[in-house]
């Protein structure tokens, strides 16, 4: 924090559970102190406005307004804290460039869950660089500054630096993709001038990650940094990287559970895999345009088989069970473990399957449940009774509990089903594993062997060195990664493989089959 109070601009990238909310806050007190501004704008999600700022600003007894309308940005008191979410921003953009205009740019910016803006051609991102880039102090705090790949630095790099010579592109050469897919390199004319303002986000990728990662991204490793020390030179003197054993020690402990699917769910996958193109429509609706469609296929089909990873008895082909095996798994999981127990869901459907399970299996045990659609305030009711019983089971969807809520006294998590990337992960996990947390966590993740999860599960691992880079300047090896994580190296033996025919067209194969072939 002292290397941060010596700066205009600072992100912090400390894990979740590490205190992120205080340090920023004391941060932008010492900047009202000392009369270094006027005001402090605290721009962050809605979920983390309404159950993190506002009851963290009222225990600390902070003059504080929430911006909803127009009316509030007018006769604002000096010295207090203006929170804003970041949905507000596009409909209130022209009022909040006023009000940054009235007050001579004399505001501090705190930007909670920075990593809100890592696409840098949406609108929100376009808004928030808008409105807030030409402020006099800024500080971003996340827990995950990366999701997929390094590019998602440039837009907070952007916010903060605006484009100035502190953001200079200092790399020789530039690299892109040809058809071929293969990286080819040429010499960079805008080698020592800042990042510009329009399309600087092109160049930034180019100069440092043209590959993109896939889902079967383990056979081609497209996750390299390229002029790597250049990054690292931008990194180190804006980023300041913690993780959340640096601050409290070994506190959790992640297990890794492979389920052996049934041969009702083996024949989804086949059925997925072999007879896409019959079963299509039943899930998908026609774009109208037979060139979208076929573009479309290969996704479609990916998105399929992973939802075959978690509710494989809706889908055509399945039979056997009326329940699938990983959910007659996570039941045995749960028996084993004497106190509460959380569940983490990816899509509704199968938020239904466990809601409608774990009720019949556990009559005895209380059961809550927590989506997207349930208000904030009755969110946290719900969460503040399932901490205070002795063996409660907490059903929800990983998204509804991303954030800002903490539910210290539950040691067991369990995943049912995998996200894009690690990060958006632990902001669910994390939410049992803080920084005052007395006992051992033990976070699950459940997937099946020989299905599209174990790539999903590399691909996912492959990401997460990317977040090493950020810290250490190094690409971590990937064994070292698979073992943080409690993955042996056979899953590569399992994978599904996309293969190109002779006429062209792409398929998946099964990497079991690959081996008997």
């Amino acid at each position: 924090l002292n290397l941060v109070l010596q700066k205009r601009y600072a992100l912090l990238n400390w894990q979740q559970g590490s205190g992120k909310t205080a340090a920023v806050y004391h941060r932008a007190k010492y900047l009202l102190k000392y009369g270094k501004v006027r005001n402090v704008v605290i721009l962050a999600p809605a979920i983390a406005t309404n159950m993190t700022w506002t009851p963290f600003l009222a225990i600390n007894k902070e003059r504080y307004r929430v911006i909803r309308t127009y009316k509030d940005l007018e006769d604002v008191p000096r010295g207090i804290f203006l929170l804003l979410s970041t949905s507000m921003v596009g409909k209130l953009k022209r009022d909040l460039m006023r009000f940054v205009k009235l007050s001579s740019r004399k505001l501090c910016l705190v930007f909670d869950e920075s990593d809100e803006i890592t696409n840098p051609s949406s609108q929100r991102t376009k808004h928030i660089l808008a409105v807030f880039r030409r402020l006099k102090y800024k500080i971003l705090d996340t827990g995950t500054t990366t999701r997929n790949n390094i590019a998602e630095l440039y837009s907070q790099f952007e916010l903060l630096y605006n484009n100035s010579v502190n953001m200079t592109c200092w790399c020789d050469s530039i690299y892109h993709e040809n058809r071929d897919k293969e990286i080819e390199c040429e010499r960079n004319l805008h080698c020592g001038e800042p990042f510009p303002a329009f399309r600087g986000h092109v160049l930034f990728r180019a100069c440092h990650c043209p590959g993109k990662a896939t889902v079967f991204g383990i056979e081609k490793q497209n996750q390299d940094v390229y002029n790597k020390d250049e990054l690292f030179d931008l990194i180190g003197k804006t980023i300041i990287t913690r993780k959340f054993r640096d601050f409290a020690g070994e506190k959790y402990k992640i297990r890794t559970h492979t389920v052996s699917p049934s041969e009702g769910e083996h024949e989804v996958y086949r059925v997925i895999i072999e007879e896409f193109c019959r079963i299509c429509e039943l899930y998908y609706n026609s774009t109208g345009d037979t060139k979208k469609d076929a573009g479309l296929r290969l996704m479609r089909q990916i998105k399929l088989l992973i939802k075959a990873c978690s509710v494989p008895h809706l889908i055509s082909g399945y039979y056997g069970d009326d329940y699938p095996s990983k959910t007659r798994y996570i039941e045995s999981l749960i028996r084993k473990i004497p106190g509460k127990v959380a569940i983490g869901c990816t899509t509704l459907a199968a938020f239904d399957l466990y809601e409608s399970y774990i009720s019949e299996r556990f009559p005895d045990r209380p059961i809550y449940v927590v989506k997207g659609d349930v208000a904030f305030k009755k969110r946290q009711s719900i969460v503040t009774e399932f901490d205070s019983t002795i063996n409660g089971i907490l059903i929800c969807t990983q998204q509804s509990l991303s954030s800002s809520v903490n539910i210290p006294t539950c040691n067991d998590v369990i995943l049912e089903s995998l996200q894009w990337n690690i990060p958006k992960m632990e902001q669910f996990y994390f939410r049992f594993i803080r920084l005052d947390s007395k006992e051992m966590k033990d976070v699950h993740y459940v997937t099946y062997e020989d299905s599209v999860e174990q790539n999903l599960m590399a691909l996912v691992l492959t990401k997460e060195r990317l977040n090493e880079f950020i810290k250490t300047g190094e690409v971590k090896e990937q064994s070292e990664i698979f073992e943080e994580f409690d993955i042996t190296m056979s899953v590569i033996d399992s994978l599904l493989i996309r293969s190109t025919d002779s006429e062209g067209k792409i398929h998946i194969s099964w990497g079991s089959q690959r081996v008997t072939s």
